[in-house]
């Protein structure tokens, strides 16, 4: 079971998590994926609503269908996720921090200070 942002819709939410397990290496490309009445049960969610996750999944060519036989993680997606997800921190997050820190009246050199001792911290 997960915790819930009870601001975004839970299937979509389904469909990050399992985004994020393709680029952890939870699953694999070209893995099978658990049935939907299994990530139903998992989730502790409607099936319908991992059903619209799937779809989700489906549309944006992150997995495929195999008739008669499951859901599976396409070859190449691991890739062309991490692209979206970087390309994504730095439209977003990036700029929404340096907002922030303009707004605060840091200078540039200040803040590339803080993100680099921050970064070192965190990898020791």
């Amino acid at each position: 079971m997960r915790n819930f942002d009870p601001n975004v819709p839970l299937f979509l939410q389904v469909k990050e998590d399992i985004e994020n397990m393709i680029l952890s290496g939870a699953v694999q490309e070209d893995e099978k994926l658990p049935s939907v009445r299994e990530m139903a049960r998992d989730y502790e969610l409607n099936p319908n609503t991992v059903n619209s996750a799937i779809g989700e999944l489906l549309n944006a060519d992150i997995i495929y269908k195999k008739r008669g036989i499951g859901m599976f993680v396409k070859q190449g997606v691991k890739e062309k996720l991490l692209e979206q997800r970087l390309e994504s921190f730095e439209t977003e997050e990036i700029e929404n921090l340096v907002q922030r820190a303009r707004m605060l009246g840091m200078s540039e050199v200040k803040l590339v200070s803080l993100i680099s001792n921050r970064y070192r911290r965190e990898n020791k």
